[in-house]
């Protein structure tokens, strides 16, 4: 495309619809007890727990996100855990000891989108709108790029190709090689918008990713030549908050459905040979989606865990215990989901019913990106820059 879109307005509003800086006041502060407006977050009650939760290691970065809303999600490749914070700091770490594999300081880089992964690269994107790729088996920078304006989601790459989006609308493809710009995509964006951008999704060369707009859209890997554009939301309602209609979860991929959710919009099963909507539920999400077998697993802005069929979209069940509580994006671990909550807890609910089956709590400190999960192990960083190991144990039945 020709021609630069200018950046509109301010991207200043948190996933609660609190307008920072506005006479509002943000997420963070309130969870560590700042005044506010807000509804009271869900008390946790007492349930018969089905496992026990055995913390395999830990690991404290040193840093952490210093109160800003910033969500870094680890990356799991080929047994290592990549973790990055905010002040420029990336480790890896072993994934069965837990034991550093090298660390790197990374001088004027504060990290906001991250942490991704392409080509035996560490995919990072910085709040000065800075792609920076580091070689996986020693953390040793490869490269730089600069791109738009700041990045809120990780990177991500395929074929030789890096694909990143930024706050202000665009989206750019990257040689993964040198960094060299080969194609740019940008759209209009909002005068107010989710602070957040949906990670982009590459499959069959084609990259898939949500917008400011409400829009999916869908873009060739190789020239960046765009193919489609879907509304996932419409705005609705009679102020700006109420009209947010971001499309922040990143788009999941099952066979040929593609499944996608907005802000104050509807959760959407796409058929990605003809475009058709398959189904669509009226859910109002922005921190991610997981799946498996059988169902699609979403955390609603209300703060609500809930499961639908993945061909019918059928509601499976509905777990409220956990309403303003701003649990992060589920992770299918076994046959539990596991989700994280603003008090430093992680809650395991079963697949099937959606009733709590554990529970542990990694410290006081929010959790607010998604967990990972491996084979056996869940995966989880706070915003203290503390990582832990968490692994899953079937308690004993008593004996009848």
């Amino acid at each position: 495309m020709t021609g630069r879109v200018p950046r509109r307005g301010v991207r200043l509003v948190s996933i609660l619809g609190l307008v920072l800086g506005l006479g509002g006041c943000s997420i963070v502060n309130w969870m560590h007890g700042g005044a506010s407006n807000l509804a009271p977050p869900a008390k946790l009650k007492s349930f018969a727990a089905a496992y026990r939760v055995r913390r395999v290691w830990s690991a404290d970065m040193g840093g952490g996100a210093d109160g800003k809303y910033i969500r870094l999600s680890p990356a799991l490749r080929n047994n290592v855990l990549y973790v990055a914070e905010p002040q420029g700091r990336v480790r890896a770490y072993n994934v069965a000891s837990g034991k550093r594999l090298w660390g790197t300081q990374l001088k004027h880089a504060e990290i906001e989108g991250g942490t991704g992964f392409a080509d035996g690269m560490v995919l990072l994107g910085t709040k000065d709108g800075r792609v920076l790729a580091l070689k996986a088996s020693n953390g040793a920078l490869l490269w730089s790029a600069v791109v738009s304006s700041e990045i809120l989601a990780p990177p991500r790459g395929s074929a030789g190709i890096v694909v990143v989006q930024t706050v202000d609308g665009s989206i750019f493809g990257l040689a993964a090689d040198t960094g060299k710009r080969l194609w740019m995509q940008e759209h209009a964006v909002p005068s107010l918008s989710l602070r957040g951008t949906s990670t982009p999704l590459v499959v069959d060369n084609v990259v898939v990713t949500g917008l400011a707009n409400g829009k999916l859209a869908a873009y060739r890997l190789a020239n960046g030549r765009q193919l489609w554009d879907i509304p996932v939301s419409e705005p609705h309602g009679r102020n700006e908050i109420a009209r947010l209609i971001d499309v922040d979860s990143p788009p999941v991929v099952v066979g040929n459905t593609l499944y996608a959710d907005a802000y104050h919009g509807k959760l959407v099963a796409f058929n990605l040979e003809t475009g058709h909507i398959q189904w669509s539920r009226d859910v109002s999400g922005y921190s991610g989606m997981a799946v498996d077998a059988n169902n699609i697993y979403i955390s609603d802005a209300r703060g609500y865990v809930m499961a639908y069929d993945l061909a019918t979209g059928a509601s499976v069940w509905q777990q409220t215990g956990l309403h303003d509580r701003w649990p992060t994006g589920p992770v299918v671990i076994g046959d539990t989901v596991a989700v994280g909550d603003f008090k430093g807890y992680v809650h395991f609910l079963s697949v099937d019913d959606g009733r709590f089956v554990a529970r542990y709590r990694i410290s006081s400190e929010p959790i607010l990106a998604t967990p990972v999960a491996g084979t056996e192990t869940l995966y989880v960083a706070d915003q203290d820059g503390d990582v832990a190991a968490l692994r899953l144990h079937a308690k004993k039945q008593p004996a009848r």
